[in-house]
């Protein structure tokens, strides 16, 4: 099994945990998709396995009752497009990063970080009317229903990339660029690793977000001491 196997496997695991606990759903999908962007790159490819790994965990977590279904659905997306807006914000960090380092990135390696970034609203949007159609929202009637909600989550990411691009535009042109004639200077570091960044940056998110969790041993013990 392949590394990329690996992690398909893990993240539709956890993704199906989710649903049957039911609990949380929402915040539980949004920590398996940064975490898993965190550990690897947060690039176009691993951000699409990611989301369709998601998906398909969902779908083989899913119980029986329609109503359950659609809510476990909702709650999904609205994981995705919290984890997907945290992406996001990371990837437009990790470019603002790359421009101020001209001497270690070329212009290209930020221009196709930047397409990524361009990239995440269609790749989500695509990969939802993936799953709606030939997933267990078809055969259940509620195409509609999420068809709908999965539009709204990705105007949500459309939105927040479109921000991110005005806050970076004019970067690219206006930051020092090496000399290109110099074939040693150019890509030292290159688009790959701009994902690297990201990812970083993401991993500092999710560890914010860890610590903003309630521990529940602590939890436990204030409620035995008011009982």
């Amino acid at each position: 099994m392949t590394k990329n196997d690996q992690l398909k496997e893990s993240i539709e695991d956890a993704a199906k945990a989710a649903v049957k606990d039911g609990k949380d759903i929402q915040n539980e999908v949004r920590d398996i998709v940064i975490d898993a962007l965190a550990e690897h790159h947060l690039d176009h490819e691993n951000v699409d396995r990611v989301v369709k790994a998601v998906l398909e965990g969902v779908t083989s977590g899913i119980g029986e009752d329609n109503k359950t279904l659609n809510k476990a659905i909702e709650n999904t997306l609205d994981g995705l497009r919290e984890g997907m807006l945290k992406a996001v914000e990371a990837s437009r960090l990790a470019i603002e990063e790359a421009q101020g380092r001209a001497d270690e990135f070329s212009e290209k390696d930020i221009k196709r970080a930047i397409d990524d970034l361009k990239g995440l609203e269609a790749l989500f949007m695509q990969a939802a009317a993936d799953f709606s159609k030939a997933g267990i929202a078809a055969t259940r009637g509620t195409f509609e229903d999420l068809a709908t909600h999965a539009e709204r989550t990705g105007i949500a990411i459309g939105k927040s990339v479109s921000e991110a691009l005005e806050t970076m535009q004019g970067k690219v042109t206006s930051a020092k660029r090496p000399g290109l004639d110099d074939l040693t200077k150019v890509t030292l570091a290159g688009a790959a690793n701009i994902a690297s960044i990201a990812s970083g940056i993401l991993a500092g998110i999710a560890d914010s977000l860890n610590s903003e969790k309630p521990n529940s041993d602590t939890d436990g013990d204030e409620a035995g001491k008011k009982r």
